[in-house]
């Protein structure tokens, strides 16, 4: 029965390399064996362990026999969280046969992960990272060299306008993960030549230009240095534009409609017109009460 558990393990948690080197998952494995109800099933889970780790370390080899920290820790947390679920499904009671579940649950996470993360993702430069050796459950320093065989990555253009400002960008995804002491060293060469002068030398990838002018014109090399080489090169070329010429507003003048000479005349000998005639009849009603008024008070006296 010891023998068909160790083989039966031993097929499906192959894959499994390097949790055996997670501290925690040592000791949530320890901790299971020291559940079991009776010593003799603590002894016999025991040494299926210890032939699970036996044999993570060997076929570890298959995939380099390294893992990133990234990778670890993520198929750490989700391993761990498969085995608190089937810890919580134990009830009390010791199953073998759900263990070896979890184990085969282990190596599809590992798998998945492993298959969906790249350790050498640089296309151009020598990566150096930090990785875990599997078989001796320490840190060690990966190299990946560059896939085009030369840390010099070629040349990228930019442009910039007299006035504004450029930025000068060495910077690439994986030299955030290149492991030890990173400098970049900043030097220029104008148009005319490849004399290249030194400009700065600092951790950030990139410098920036300010108030540019023609003679910022030309060639900029930048290098990436670890303790011991250069590790990725690029030149970038800045083509510097003239700045154009300010637009001239013109005020726009309000439209000014001429009136139509006949026409205006015509309205104005109309409204004349019409100002004589009611002129006219204000001067008729005026004069027609003030007799009416005349005439009334005459009437009156003579019946006085």
């Amino acid at each position: 029965m010891l023998l068909m558990l160790v083989r039966l393990i031993c097929c499906v948690a192959a894959t499994s390399a390097c949790l055996q080197c997670n501290e925690e998952i040592r000791k949530m494995h320890e901790d299971y064996i020291l559940s079991a109800p009776s010593v003799q099933q603590q002894i016999s889970l025991k040494q299926i362990i210890n032939e699970v780790y036996d044999r993570y370390k060997k076929t570890s080899q298959e995939w380099d026999g390294v893992i990133a920290r990234g990778t670890l820790f993520r198929v750490t947390g989700e391993y761990k969280n498969e085995f608190n679920k089937f810890l919580k499904t134990q009830k009390g009671e010791f199953q073998t046969a759900q263990f070896i579940q979890v184990v085969e649950r282990a190596k599809e996470i590992l798998n998945l992960h492993l298959k969906n993360t790249e350790l050498c993702f640089n296309r151009c430069g020598i990566l150096r990272r930090r990785v875990l050796d599997c078989v001796k459950c320490q840190w060690i320093v990966h190299v990946c060299p560059s896939p085009t065989g030369s840390v010099d990555c070629g040349v990228t253009h930019r442009k910039a306008m007299v006035g504004g400002f450029a930025k000068i960008d060495c910077n690439q995804p994986w030299h955030s993960f290149v492991f030890g002491s990173l400098v970049y060293d900043f030097s220029f060469a104008p148009d005319t030549t490849r004399d290249f002068t030194p400009l700065r030398r600092q951790s950030k990838p990139f410098m920036l230009l300010n108030k540019v002018r023609e003679r910022n014109q030309g060639t900029y090399h930048c290098s990436l240095r670890n303790e011991n080489q250069t590790i990725y090169e690029l030149e970038i070329y800045l083509a510097v534009t003239p700045r154009p010429p300010p637009r001239k507003i013109i005020p726009v003048q309000p439209a000014v409609l001429e009136p139509k000479t006949d026409f205006f005349l015509l309205k104005v000998k109309v409204m004349y017109c019409i100002v004589i005639v009611v002129s006219s009849a204000m001067n008729i009603y005026i004069v027609k009460s003030l007799w009416l008024i005349i005439f009334e008070r005459r009437k009156r006296n003579r019946w006085l």
